[in-house]
C-alpha cells in the first residue's frame, strides 16, 4: 500500500516596518486667530524627545474643540464646523466633512461610528453620528435637546450630558441622556442630582461606574451603571474642570484634573484630593493684560504635564510649558494662536499576563524562531502586529484574510516578542 505524503505550505507574508510613532510626542491643536481670514486652526506634533516640532494641517476655521487618537495611528479633529482625519504614519490628511451643526464640542468612537456632540444653538439632535472611515453622516439623535457638552461610551451605550441654564447662561438643572449605539435609537433620561446641579465632564471606570465632574457646583456625581445606584456630594476640592479638549487624565491609579489653583490628582473613587496643585499655571499680572486660560495633557509613562497657556484677545501671552510629576518646569514646546487642545500619543502596547493568557487561539512555530515564523489563529486574520517588550511594534501586516501565515523575521536580533491579532498576544522567542 502506498504511503501518501502531505506537504504543509504555509501562507509566506511579507509585512512591512512599522512607522512607529514615538511615545513622547505631543498633540497641539491651535484654534487660530478668531475671526481672521488668515490665521486659521492648525494641527501640530511636538517631539519631546528632540524638541522638533511639525505642521501637519491647517484647517480652514478659527476654532477646535476636541482631538481623539485612535490605535495611535489616526487623529479626528473637531474643529467648530469641520471634522477632519489624519494618518499618522502618512501625515495626510484621509477624510473631512462639514459637521452640519452649529459647533462640535466632543468625539468619541463606537466600532466603525465616529461619535460627535454639538455645543450648543440646537433643540434637537445635538449627537450626530458619522462613519469613522468616511465621516459620511449617518444619523442624528432627536432626543438629544440640550448641547452635549460631554459624552461617555460605556459597553454599547453613550451617556450624555444636558443642562438648562440660568439667567446668567449657566448651566444648571442637568440630568443625563442614553442611547443605544448599536441601533442608534433613545432609551431614557437619568436626573443625578436631587437639588438640581449641573451635568459636567463625564468620566467612567470600566464599565461599573460613570462620574460626572461639576465645575459651577464643585460637586461630583456618580452613577452605577448595572444598579442605578446614583448620588452627588460636595468635592473636596474647587473644580475647574475645561469645556474643550480634555480635562481629565488618568494614569490607571489617579485622576489628574484642573481643580483649586491649578492641576492636581484626586481620587473620584473616594472624593478625596490625593496632590493638590501639582502644577500652578503662570497668571498674567501685566497692568490691562487680557484673562489668560490655560490647557493641558498628562503623559504619566514619561513622565511630564504639558500646559498651554493663552489669551484670546491679543495672543501675545501663549506659551507651551514642560513639567514633569512633581510640577517641577523642565522645557517649553512651540505654539500658536489659541492652543486650545493638547493631546499625548502613545506607542507603548500594555500586555498583561490575562492577554497573553487568553490567546489560546494563536499558535505560533517554531518557538524558538530563528528565520521564519508560522502563526495560526483559529479564524481568518487580518491583521497582525510583531511587538518587542516595550510594546514598540516592528512589523505590521495588514489586510491578510488567512487563517495561516508566514514571516521573516531573520533581521530582528534575538530576544523575546510577541505576535498580536486583534486583542489577542502571544508571546514567542527569536534565536
Amino acid at each position: 500500500m502506498a504511503i501518501k505524503t502531505f506537504y504543509y505550505f504555509p501562507f509566506i507574508l511579507f509585512c512591512f516596518f512599522a512607522k512607529n510613532i514615538d511615545a513622547q510626542q505631543l498633540i497641539v491643536v491651535n484654534g487660530g486667530l478668531f475671526g481672521s481670514s488668515t490665521e486659521f486652526a492648525n494641527v501640530g506634533i511636538y517631539n519631546s524627545a528632540n524638541g522638533s516640532y511639525s505642521n501637519l494641517d491647517t484647517i480652514r476655521t478659527n476654532s477646535v474643540q476636541d482631538v481623539l487618537v485612535e490605535d495611535n495611528r489616526y487623529i479626528y479633529v473637531a474643529a467648530q464646523d469641520s471634522i477632519v482625519k489624519y494618518d499618522l504614519w502618512t501625515s495626510e490628511r484621509v477624510a473631512a466633512a462639514q459637521f452640519g451643526a452649529t459647533s462640535t464640542i466632543r468625539l468619541g468612537l463606537y466600532g466603525e461610528k465616529l461619535i460627535v456632540g454639538n455645543w450648543y444653538g440646537a433643540s434637537e439632535g445635538n449627537l450626530r453620528i458619522f462613519d469613522k472611515n468616511s465621516l459620511s453622516f449617518i444619523d442624528s439623535i432627536p432626543e438629544i435637546s440640550k448641547g452635549a457638552t460631554d459624552f461617555s461610551i460605556i459597553g454599547n451605550k453613550v451617556f450624555i450630558a444636558q443642562n438648562n441654564t440660568n439667567a446668567n447662561y449657566a448651566d444648571t438643572l442637568g440630568y443625563i441622556a442614553v442611547v443605544d449605539l448599536d441601533n442608534l435609537s433613545f432609551l431614557r433620561y437619568d436626573t443625578l442630582s436631587s437639588v438640581g446641579d449641573e451635568i459636567g465632564r463625564l468620566v467612567n471606570v470600566g464599565d461599573t461606574m460613570l462620574y460626572s465632574i461639576n465645575g459651577i457646583s464643585s460637586t461630583i456625581s456618580s452613577l452605577h451603571i448595572a444598579g442605578g445606584v446614583k448620588n452627588t456630594v460636595a468635592a473636596a476640592a474647587l473644580l475647574n474642570p475645561k469645556s474643550t479638549g480634555k480635562s481629565v487624565f488618568f494614569d490607571g491609579i489617579k485622576w489628574y484634573l484642573p481643580f483649586n489653583n491649578g492641576i492636581g490628582t484626586y481620587d473620584l473613587v473616594n472624593n478625596s484630593v490625593i496632590n493638590a496643585d501639582i502644577v500652578i499655571p503662570p497668571a498674567i499680572t501685566a497692568p490691562g493684560a487680557p484673562a489668560t486660560y490655560f490647557s493641558f495633557a498628562v503623559d504619566p509613562d514619561y513622565n511630564k504635564i504639558y500646559v498651554s497657556i493663552f489669551d484670546f484677545v491679543t495672543q501675545q501671552y501663549n506659551q507651551g510649558l514642560i513639567y514633569n510629576l512633581n510640577g517641577d518646569s523642565i522645557g517649553v514646546f512651540p505654539v500658536g494662536f489659541s492652543p486650545e487642545v493638547l493631546d499625548v500619543l502613545k506607542s507603548s502596547v500594555v500586555m498583561n499576563n490575562a492577554e497573553v493568557q487568553n490567546a489560546a487561539e494563536i499558535s505560533i512555530f517554531p518557538n524558538p524562531v530563528t528565520n521564519f515564523i508560522n502563526i495560526v489563529h483559529n479564524e481568518s486574520i487580518s491583521n497582525l502586529e510583531i511587538i518587542d517588550l516595550n510594546g514598540k511594534v516592528l512589523k505590521r501586516c495588514e489586510a491578510i484574510e488567512k487563517s495561516t501565515v508566514s514571516i521573516d523575521l531573520s533581521n530582528l536580533p534575538t530576544g523575546i516578542y510577541f505576535a498580536r491579532i486583534g486583542s489577542k498576544v502571544k508571546k514567542f522567542i527569536k534565536i
